[in-house]
């Protein structure tokens, strides 16, 4: 019996949008896998996002409109996740197989029936989260929501288990040529973009209600995410690949410090009921002018390197 090297910094950003991808990024980056390279997929177009939450009346954690991370590195063929159902003893031995080779598993678990310290808990109901270890009758976890790790006893796993087993298992790994293919092909698509991105204004799409203010923070936290990848991926790029692209990553933070200020003003409208449209149409006017000014500089710069 043993247990990982486990940190709660695992958990630092791994932009996930369910617990699962949280869990999943944590754990490649135990393993030192490139997890970066799964947000290779990550753009999504700011308009399109918000007119889909409102349209369809999206909750944040069940937007689909991402590939999961886990999906896009069993694409790159990389890394993947095997979901099982297991009796809870078949799980323990699951747990102990896979801590010997050197990966923590993700089970389901009824949140409600963990120990809380607090009022937070998942918004999803099929909350996942991490065993690291397993030592006489302990059992090590790691929680996302919130960030925590926990030392539960084989009782209190047993009460909260619901009978799901994930795994995860690395692959041959990344190939080079395909996948900077891959990411040129992506650049082009981003760049595209800038053709299609209009002036709009958020009053005429949105009927305000308590809802509609609702899906407007969610999708601007799912957009958030998006450039934040984004960043990220880039990042990794220039440093794993040698791929410089001038400028995009500055701007995109002012992108993120725009969108970190416009979800904090809605979400506070939220809170008070009562809305500025004015300062809502002119932050997304805002917004669209940033947008258009990294996205034509991606088309204008290429990849180099």
């Amino acid at each position: 019996m043993s247990r990982l090297n486990y940190s709660i910094d695992l958990l630092q950003n791994t932009y996930g949008i369910t617990c699962i991808e949280n869990q999943f990024i944590s754990a490649l980056k135990y393993l030192n896998a490139p997890y970066q390279a799964a947000y290779v997929e990550s753009y999504i177009d700011l308009y399109d996002t918000v007119l889909s939450f409102y349209k369809l009346q999206i909750e944040y954690s069940y937007y689909k409109g991402l590939d999961r991370v886990q999906v896009v590195s069993s694409k790159l063929d990389f890394a993947e996740i095997n979901s099982q159902e297991e009796s809870f003893s078949n799980m323990l031995i699951t747990l102990e197989h896979s801590i010997h080779r050197g990966c923590p598993i993700f089970i389901h678990v009824d949140p409600k029936k963990l120990p809380r310290s607090g009022e937070i808990i998942p918004w999803r109901e099929d909350h996942f989260i991490a065993l690291y270890g397993l030592e006489q009758k302990t059992i090590y976890a790691l929680d996302d929501v919130p960030r925590r790790l926990i030392e539960l006893s084989y009782e209190a796993v047993h009460e909260a288990y619901q009978g799901t087993v994930i795994e995860l298992k690395l692959l041959a790994g990344l190939n080079r040529s395909s996948y900077l293919e891959k990411c040129r092909d992506q650049m082009k698509f981003i760049a595209s973009q800038s053709k299609r991105l209009p002036y709009w204004n958020i009053d005429d799409m949105l009927q305000f209600d308590e809802k509609s203010i609702v899906y407007l923070r969610d999708a601007l936290g799912i957009v958030r995410i998006s450039r934040r990848r984004i960043i990220a991926w880039l990042h990794w790029l220039a440093g794993e690949y040698g791929i410089r692209i001038v400028g995009i990553q500055e701007d995109l933070a002012t992108v993120i410090n725009s969108l970190d200020r416009l979800y904090a003003m809605v979400e506070m409208y939220r809170l008070r009921n009562k809305i500025n449209y004015k300062f809502i149409n002119d932050q997304f006017e805002e917004m669209v002018n940033l947008e258009m000014a990294w996205i034509i500089k991606l088309n204008e710069e290429g990849i180099h390197g």
